[in-house]
């Protein structure tokens, strides 16, 4: 085969997101104007369901990142239950 070297674009894989969100939200408002015909949206918040959608997938992408760290890690069992008249604040373990 050959040894072609495709440069990778930093940031792609998001603005192909960003993109989606936003192609989901016109449809949103494409579908929106279809079925509420009688009761036009007024384009203000046409733009905001599409600013809605993008917000979404731009949070997405900020936390997406940090949570699967967490969801790893497995969940460790308290080291002592604390009796039921034990005061919470000195307690090892918060049993809310």
């Amino acid at each position: 085969m050959s040894d072609i070297n495709v440069p990778r674009v930093a940031g792609l894989a998001e603005c192909a997101s960003l993109l989606a969100a936003a192609c989901i939200g016109m449809l949103v408002v494409a579908v929106q104007r279809w079925t509420r015909r009688e009761h036009p949206l007024s384009r203000s918040m046409e733009q905001a369901h599409v600013l809605l959608c993008l917000a979404g997938a731009l949070m997405m992408l900020i936390v997406g990142d940090s949570l699967p760290a967490r969801s790893a890690s497995p969940a460790q069992p308290p080291s002592s239950a604390s009796a039921p008249g034990e005061d919470r604040e000195t307690s090892p373990c918060c049993s809310c």
